[in-house]
């Protein structure tokens, strides 16, 4: 990635057009470890998208898709500031004014690779290859285009307490600064291993690159405490110690399905011999037991 990419990738963030996320895939782009890379942006954005792409990227191809997107429906998982899951259908440009619009920015070839592929029926296994996604987490996203949570098939086979790199934390980007190294997809589960793999390369090039400076923040804030239960899920940012900690203030879910007018807060947290507890209205809690708290520990570089 040169300067010039560096900055309109940087540009297209500060302005809000588009997530830190959809930075690292112009990142892999850029490093060529991908093709392709697609955008959804505001219509009223187009025109400020394509100046930038046309004057910081010029060794790259962009094309605008024929068709618009609309909401059709929002998971069922929602933070403080809004549903985490939205579900678009694409419908012709004349039949909607003010939608979401698809930019496929890339290689010659990668653009049109993805340009034929979604003028038909658009297969996930086949997009997951055009666009550089493990194909495991392809089939994956099947279950949750059906209405499933990706939070509960991305942790459904989470059992108690589990230590991971700080490099799988996709929920880092739900949480505000919603910084990590993740590409734009729903990773089958918490321990994908391809999900891993891509994320270390990510990181790698984000390292040689003139947007290097982010690797600190970035590595501050995927250190984490992520507890999951009852449908809830709260965010502790920071390495775990031993010890017991008692919160201040007990700590409301960062998100929560939308279908629920109350729930529980966490008053504390312990780590004690590769088992954490979550304190909960005066009682210790473990991950033991079917309905019991999950807990991941994101740590390590």
């Amino acid at each position: 990635m040169n300067s010039a990419e560096a900055l309109g990738a940087l540009t297209l963030f500060q302005k809000e057009i588009i997530e830190f996320k959809n930075v690292i895939e112009i990142v892999s782009l850029c490093a060529h470890q991908k093709s392709v890379v697609r955008l959804v942006i505001p219509e009223n954005k187009i025109n400020a998208v394509t100046h930038i792409l046309s004057t910081y990227f010029k060794e790259y191809y962009y094309s605008l898709a024929t068709y618009a997107l609309i909401n059709v429906s929002f998971g069922p998982a929602t933070t403080n500031y809004g549903s985490i899951d939205r579900f678009q259908k694409r419908v012709g440009v004349e039949k909607i004014s003010g939608g979401d619009r698809v930019i496929f920015f890339g290689t010659d070839s990668g653009v049109n690779q993805a340009l034929q592929m979604e003028s038909g029926e658009c297969n996930n296994l086949e997009a997951s290859s055009i666009y550089g996604y493990p194909s495991c987490c392809a089939l994956s996203y099947e279950s949750i285009e059906r209405g499933k949570s990706w939070m509960a098939a991305c942790l459904g086979n989470v059992i108690g307490t589990i230590h991971l790199p700080a490099l799988a934390n996709r929920f880092s980007t739900l949480i505000g600064p919603q910084l990590g190294v993740h590409l734009d997809y729903f990773p089958c589960s918490i321990e994908c291993q391809e999900t891993i793999s891509i994320n270390t390369i990510n990181r790698e090039c984000l390292a040689l690159s003139p947007l290097a400076d982010f690797i600190k923040p970035i590595n501050e804030h995927i250190n984490a405490t992520i507890i999951w239960w009852k449908g809830c899920l709260w965010y502790i940012k920071g390495a775990f110690t031993q010890d017991a900690q008692i919160f201040y203030r007990p700590l409301k879910p960062d998100i929560f399905p939308s279908s629920i007018s109350s729930y529980a807060t966490i008053e504390g947290l312990s780590y004690r011999e590769n088992n954490a507890e979550v304190l909960v209205n005066g009682k210790w809690l473990s991950g033991d037991g079917e309905n019991s708290p999950r807990i991941i520990l994101f740590g390590g570089h």
